[in-house]
């Protein structure tokens, strides 16, 4: 039943991530008027943070008897099933505002460095 119930749960995965996939566009324009700071924060602790948050969701359905010996109860299949999309999400959000931030300049100017003017020696 576990493998039935993790096969559905692994196509909606799947499924979500390609719906995202086709938004890319929205999400990279929406990302772009954030503050740099902003997407720094995001980009570096999303990526951690949605990892912790899957796996402590994880553990609480384990815990709460979300799993019996038949496999996950309908409760624990839907909170895998939600903790597996927003992990998604979160996955999805981090990683795009990191490429935002590697495709910014880090300046704004278009100009040189420095000024190059000839020196006369008297």
């Amino acid at each position: 039943m576990i493998w039935i119930q993790g096969s559905i749960s692994f196509v909606l995965w799947i499924l979500y991530g390609w719906r995202l996939r086709a938004t890319s566009a929205s999400l990279h324009r929406r990302l772009i008027q954030w503050p740099r700071s902003r997407r720094v924060f995001v980009a570096s602790i999303g990526l951690l943070l949605s990892l912790v948050l899957l796996f402590l969701g994880l553990w609480g359905v384990a815990a709460l008897g979300g799993l019996d010996h038949r496999g996950m109860t309908f409760w624990g299949w839907v909170a895998v099933t939600a903790l597996g999309l927003g992990f998604i999400h979160m996955q999805v959000v981090s990683a795009a505002a990191m490429i935002t931030l590697l495709q910014s300049p880090v300046t704004r100017s278009g100009s040189g460095s420095s000024v190059h003017q000839d020196t006369k020696i008297s």
